[in-house]
């Protein structure tokens, strides 16, 4: 069978979600509807009903009827169910979203963690017919022939429109059910002990390779976790930095260079005025620099660090491996590829 399911929340402030509707349909491979339903569901947690109304969202049930149903420890089990049983393919829209509040939401209710795989209706709009435009559900919902008029943000009603836009999708690419499910794996995702991975990647970070706020984040993470193992004389002690046009580009190749830095004795910062030693690459800005401080091509720092220049260019391949060096990633990592061999590197 196949599970179609979908959340609404009464506020996920403070990055954690309070549901208060869990909506789902079960079709067959024909996307045949099966059943349908919309558990209502106690937040026990106010509703956030300025944001909805300056978002423009608007529940389809007041406060008092959330309330008067069981909060989501007596859904739980309901829902693990559904969401877990082997014989069933879960679907979603946007689904990654789903994934984090119900992750969140299990946390503050003290809930064990549940793990499933879901397939993400939106992106194989995204990236197995090439649309970029903003995909909405709403918005795709409108393209399908013969749409029956539904109230969004309503969690069967969503499930529903979904399971309709998985229908369009089949129409427009041309494949079958079971081609869509086995031959689209960008748009698989899974929550695994606490964390949703997307994106046929196991580690959540900004895509492109691009230095930004999350991964300047997760590059910090992973210079404080490495360890000096192999010191040598003339690196003890001094500091590394790429020039920034270059380093805004390379995230990938960074953590190969700060690990390298580091394990040697060194270290890794992002700041010029700090660096001993300045490294350019290709498409780097001329750099001012202190009379002390030397300027050296990214060849050279590979030669004189023994780095290979394939593995280095081709870093982004093997981002996993990286990123799992962080401490906190590193036991979660191990009980990943426990569950998933084929995803051994």
């Amino acid at each position: 069978m196949n599970v179609f399911f979908d959340l609404e929340c009464a506020n996920c402030s403070g990055g954690t979600a309070k549901i208060c509707e869990f909506g789902y349909v079960i079709t067959d491979d024909q996307l045949n509807i099966i059943k349908e339903d919309n558990l209502l569901i106690n937040p026990r947690a106010p509703f956030n009903i300025y944001g909805f109304e300056k978002a423009g969202l608007k529940l389809s049930y007041t406060p008092a009827e959330y309330k008067k149903n069981p909060p989501l420890s007596e859904r739980y089990e309901f829902i693990k169910e559904l969401l877990t049983d082997e014989n069933n393919r879960v679907f979603g829209y946007s689904t990654e979203y789903d994934a984090e509040y119900l992750r969140t939401d299990f946390n503050r209710s003290g809930l064990k963690q549940i793990n499933f795989k879901f397939i993400d209706v939106m992106k194989l709009y995204r990236d197995y017919l090439g649309r970029k435009e903003k995909l909405s559900l709403d918005a795709v919902y409108a393209e399908c022939e013969n749409a029956e008029e539904l109230v969004h943000h309503e969690a069967e009603n969503d499930s529903l429109m979904t399971v309709e836009c998985m229908r369009h999708f089949l129409k427009v690419s041309g494949m079958t059910f079971s081609q869509a499910v086995s031959d689209c794996p960008l748009a698989y995702g899974e929550l695994f002990e606490n964390r949703v991975v997307t994106d046929g990647t196991v580690f959540r970070y900004t895509k492109g390779n691009r230095m930004s706020a999350t991964n300047t984040r997760l590059f910090t993470k992973f210079v404080e976790g490495v360890e000096p193992s192999s010191p040598r004389e003339g690196v003890q002690g001094k500091n590394y930095c790429f020039e920034k046009t270059y380093w805004h580009e390379h995230f990938a190749q960074s953590l190969v260079a700060a690990e390298a830095v580091i394990n040697a004795g060194g270290k890794m910062t992002n700041l010029l005025p700090r660096a001993d030693y300045i490294v350019v690459g290709e498409g780097s800005k001329r750099v001012s620099r202190s009379r002390r401080q030397r300027v050296i091509s990214v060849d050279s720092f590979l030669k004189f660090f023994g780095i290979d220049k394939t593995y280095y260019e081709r870093a982004e391949s093997n981002i996993d491996l990286l990123l799992a060096k962080i401490p906190e990633n590193a036991v979660w990592y191990e009980k990943y590829i426990v569950a998933h061999p084929e995803k051994a590197l």
